[in-house]
């Protein structure tokens, strides 16, 4: 039979949570757990006895407080589970729909995944992004600065400045685009966020 993990607060709510709906009569349908075989010899035996039917009859009553307890409790996880799964699909929509490029790169700079304004300010789609080097879509000087960046960079959910750099194949020097880095804690993965134009000079 599983056993409960609940901490010794929770499990003591869960217990009277289950009693009180046995003896309401409203306890949720099983999900199947079951009663070893060596159980129900146990109860049978006890029960044929008239010195220790009150036995049989209290661990009887033991095994349904449990039993519901387990099915309270699976019931509590799954609600947990589809309340994390809903918010993670919410926030997956929004890196995804965001009108800003976000890239999810490798401590060496190779992109992992990016969104859709991502794959628009690459001009590429975003299968044929994965894999390849965030500095392949820069200038000469891009790739520097990205470099510079990435090796100066402190890990823990630091944020770099932004920076300017010039993407690839592009022959005026107007068209930049900002780019900053931050650190993603407890991972090794890094956030680039890039939008069109120039840091602005410090006055």
């Amino acid at each position: 039979m599983p056993q409960i993990t609940a901490e010794p607060g929770e499990r003591a709510t869960l217990r009277h949570d289950a009693q009180q709906r046995l003896n309401a009569g409203n306890a949720p349908s099983t999900r199947g757990w079951g009663v070893s075989v060596e159980a129900l010899t146990l109860l049978h035996r006890l029960a044929s006895t008239p010195a220790s039917a009150a036995d049989a009859l209290q661990l009887l009553h033991e095994l349904q407080v449990h039993q519901v307890e387990l099915d309270l409790q699976q019931a509590q996880l799954e609600a947990s589970e589809n309340e994390l799964t809903e918010g993670l699909a919410h926030y997956r929509m929004l890196y995804e729909l965001a009108p800003i490029a976000y890239f999810v790169l490798n401590p060496s700079g190779e992109i992992e995944e990016c969104n859709r304004a991502g794959a628009a300010l690459l001009e590429a789609p975003g299968e044929e992004v994965s894999g390849r080097h965030f500095g392949a879509f820069l200038s000469a000087e891009g790739r520097l600065r990205l470099a510079q960046l990435l090796d100066t960079l402190p890990r823990g959910g630091a944020t770099s400045p932004p920076c300017s750099v010039q993407p690839a194949n592009t022959v005026d020097d107007s068209h930049r685009w900002k780019i900053t880095v931050s650190t993603v804690p407890a991972s090794e993965a890094l956030l680039l966020v890039a939008t069109q134009g120039s840091v602005s000079p410090v006055s």
